[in-house]
This record gives C-alpha cells, sequence and structure tokens, in this order.
C-alpha cells in the first residue's frame, strides 16, 4: 500500500472532527456506518462485540488502514503497509505533546516487534523512509507483542480523504457564510441604520475587520447582495459531489426501483466492504459475526420484480 507520505498528513480524524454547519463530514460516515451496523445478523452477539463492531467501522471509515492491538485500534495514522511472504510491516505516523514519531510494526508468524523513531522526514515514499530508517536513532528499545493479538489492515485513507479539498472548500464557504450573517455583520447594518458612522470608524480603526469610512458612505448588507445566494449556490454543488465521493449515496426522488439500486450501488459496495473486514478481523481473534443486508436484498428483489416480463408482455 503506497497512498500517503507524512507530510502535512491530514488524517481522516482532522476532517471528521472540522466544525461544518450541516455536518457533512460526519453525515457520510453515519450513513454508512449505519449500514453497517444493521446488517448485523448475529442474534447472541454480545453488547462488548456490538460496541467492539461500531468501533472498528468507524475507525475503518475515518482512518481507513488501522493497527490493531488485542482489539484496540492504536492511534496515529498507518502510512504505509507492506507485506513480503514472512513479514508484515506498518509504518505509522503517531503525533505527541512533544512532536511526531514513527512506529514500525513488524509481524512475523508468532512474534510482532515495534520499533520507534523521533522526528520523522517531512515527505517520504515508502522506499525513502525504509532508508531514513536505517540511519535513525530509536529514543527506546523496541516493544514485542505476540503477533496472535496483532491485525494490520490495509484499507486506504478513509472515506473522507479523497473528498478533502470539496470538504474544507464547503467550510470556507459555511465560514464566510457565518461571517456575512452573523452578530457583526448585523451590528454594521443597524449602525448604519442608525446614521452613527462616527462609532463604525471608532470599531474599524481598534482593528475591526471594515476600513474606515467617510461620512455620507452607504453600507449595503452582505445579505441584500448576490454575495450569499452565489454561497449558497456553490454549497448546492459541492454537497452532493462531496456525499458522492464519500458515501456514494445518491437518491432521486420519484426514481423507478431500478434506478434508485443503480443509484445506491456504490453505497452498498461500501458498506460490504466495510464489514467484509469487520468479519476477518473477528476471525483474527478467533469470533465470528455474520451480516445479512435484508435491505439491499429486499432492493433487489424489487428490481428483479421489475425486470420480470408481464403476461401481456408474453
Amino acid at each position: 500500500m503506497k497512498h500517503s507520505s507524512s507530510k502535512g498528513v491530514v488524517t481522516g480524524q482532522a476532517l471528521y472532527n472540522l466544525p461544518i454547519p450541516g455536518d457533512w463530514n460526519k453525515g457520510a460516515v453515519k450513513q454508512i456506518n449505519d449500514g453497517v451496523l444493521a446488517g448485523i445478523a448475529t442474534t447472541d452477539l454480545s453488547l462488548a462485540n456490538y460496541n467492539w463492531t461500531n468501533r472498528l467501522s468507524l475507525a475503518l471509515l475515518i482512518e481507513g488502514s488501522l493497527v490493531i492491538l488485542d482489539k484496540h485500534v492504536t492511534p496515529g495514522v498507518v502510512l504505509f503497509i507492506d507485506e513480503t511472504e514472512l513479514l508484515t510491516t506498518g509504518y505509522q505516523l503517531v503525533k505527541l505533546k512533544t512532536g511526531s514519531v514513527l512506529k514500525v510494526w513488524e509481524m512475523g508468524a508468532k512474534e510482532t516487534t515495534v520499533s520507534t523513531y523521533a522526528s520523522p522526514p517531512a515527505s517520504a515514499t515508502l522506499d525513502e523512509l525504509q532508508a531514513w530508517i536505517k540511519d535513525a536513532k530509536q529514543p527506546k528499545e523496541p516493544d514485542t507483542f505476540t503477533s496472535a493479538g496483532v491485525v494490520m489492515v490495509d484499507n486506504g485513507r478513509g472515506i473522507l480523504v479523497p473528498g478533502e479539498a470539496t470538504l474544507n472548500r464547503i467550510k470556507e464557504l459555511s465560514d464566510l457564510l457565518a461571517e456575512a450573517l452573523g452578530p457583526d455583520a448585523l451590528q454594521w447594518l443597524v449602525t448604519n441604520y442608525a446614521a452613527d458612522i462616527s462609532a463604525f470608524n471608532t470599531k474599524a480603526k481598534a482593528g475591526g475587520k471594515f476600513g474606515t469610512a467617510p461620512d455620507g458612505t452607504v453600507f449595503i448588507h452582505a445579505y441584500d447582495t448576490g454575495f450569499v445566494n452565489d454561497a449558497f449556490a456553490s454549497l448546492d454543488r459541492l454537497v452532493p459531489a462531496f456525499k458522492d465521493v464519500a458515501s456514494n449515496f445518491v437518491v432521486v426522488p420519484g426514481e423507478s426501483g431500478i434506478a434508485r439500486f443503480l443509484g445506491l450501488q456504490g453505497y452498498i459496495n461500501k458498506v460490504k466492504h466495510a464489514q467484509a473486514i469487520i468479519v476477518h478481523v473477528f476471525a483474527e481473534y478467533d469470533d465470528k459475526i455474520v451480516f445479512d443486508n435484508v435491505i439491499f436484498k429486499a432492493l433487489l428483489g424489487e428490481v428483479q420484480g421489475a425486470a420480470q416480463p408481464t403476461e401481456a408482455q408474453n
């Protein structure tokens, strides 16, 4: 897996935590996670394993690739996972208060060794990172674990990272709207109506966001211009585009069963993909979980029924 460099690594968790009105980032994750959990068919699943399924699903969707130790997802962004016949190696960037460290998980048949390296390079391909490690110093002795408790999951960078640019633009527009329609903007509108231009100038000279305006200046509130309409129009385009990339959940009101099924196929694939990984992780810990996506089956049945020729057609 070669899907990242350590330069300016944007984690799925950081994108998930972005404060955006409408919570489109969180909604995309929730949409798939709800589908994953809705498909659980194991009737005797313990509460602990149900909660573990939820945590694992969220981690797969938000962060993508994982290093799991004794049913706990270890903190940090997995930059690369490199596999050979005898060894699986995970390269994990972990941010600490004192800076970043690189943890290298080397998992063999029986033992897994974890080496820690301080101050990893700002940018590196897998080959460059491996070359850097040869001369890097370890601040402490490597840790050793039983490989039976370690699971490495190669699952990209999470569902939010591919839509990072769109998500950041959505946040920018939301912030601009918040300023245009927020208390400060409304305050200046009231000031204008009160014709108290001296108060406006005093505020501006003290470090306000607006420049000094001469007496007689006419102020037009942003809400009365095309600015807000343009911002909302952009959001109307960007939000569906982001959702299409992140959750692939597309439903058009009034569309046929076949069109609805095709529109949901990307979403269904994402749900099934996460479920398949969860089944694998459970099996690695000698446990079992079964998924049965009855809602998807019902939708498929509707499509197949619609595709059957009627007697009149025969």
